[in-house]
């Protein structure tokens, strides 16, 4: 079984985004879970470096640490990703503990909700993924058009090129998860420690301010 961790970014519309996050795990192949990664409880500051990691980072990490391969989208917010899509990768990187987007299988695709996509904000997440070492999928780039009228009123997709759009991705990151995973396999008698195994025993720390740790 190959499981796939699902990130989408804010969209401006949270119906559409309940739509899309339904299609993308009904698009994966047989044989392949998603799960979907929630960030929201992450502290809304970046990594301190003088700190111990809060609970909730913790969490986070042992959920990136738990799948096999990373599906990241993302809106275009004032050319760029949403802060929230931003935060996360933060605080999934190695700024606090172990990175562990590192090695880690990964494809992106923008999205668009009616209007032309832009894709300065997929070449900055690409930027951020890439800086913090994941195995990301060189090309094509994807954008996927989830308009509205793209779902019915019974929440079905209705958009056939969006339908084979999100199959298309979800295949390809199964397929880059499941390579990756045999390289891993070739790679592990050179190794001398598990940083998946570093997460999972990681203690936790006490729950971090969303405001950040007032200094004196």
């Amino acid at each position: 079984m190959t499981t796939l961790g699902l990130l989408i970014g804010s969209l401006p519309l949270a119906r559409t985004q309940h739509h899309l996050t339904q299609l993308l795990t009904d698009s994966a192949p047989p044989g392949v879970e998603v799960t979907l990664l929630d960030p929201h409880r992450l502290p809304h500051h970046a990594p301190y470096s003088d700190v111990p990691t809060p609970t909730a980072a913790h969490e986070w990490k042992r959920a990136l640490a738990g799948v096999d391969g990373l599906v990241v989208l993302t809106p275009t917010v004032e050319r760029s990703i949403p802060g929230s899509l931003k935060n996360a990768l933060d605080w999934a990187g190695g700024m606090s503990g172990v990175n562990t987007l590192a090695g880690l299988p990964t494809v992106i695709a923008g999205v668009s909700v009616g209007t032309l996509p832009r894709f300065a904000a997929i070449q900055h997440l690409r930027t951020v993924l890439g800086d913090a070492g994941a195995a990301l999928r060189s090309q094509p780039e994807t954008v996927l058009f989830a308009a509205p009228e793209a779902f019915d009123d019974s929440d079905t997709p209705v958009d056939a090129d969006l339908v084979a759009e999100a199959r298309d991705l979800m295949s390809a990151a199964a397929g880059l998860a499941v390579h990756e995973r045999r390289a891993a396999t070739a790679r592990a008698a050179t190794q001398t420690m598990d940083p998946i195994a570093e997460v999972i025993a990681a203690p936790l720390a006490p729950i971090s301010p969303a405001d950040g740790i007032k200094v004196a």
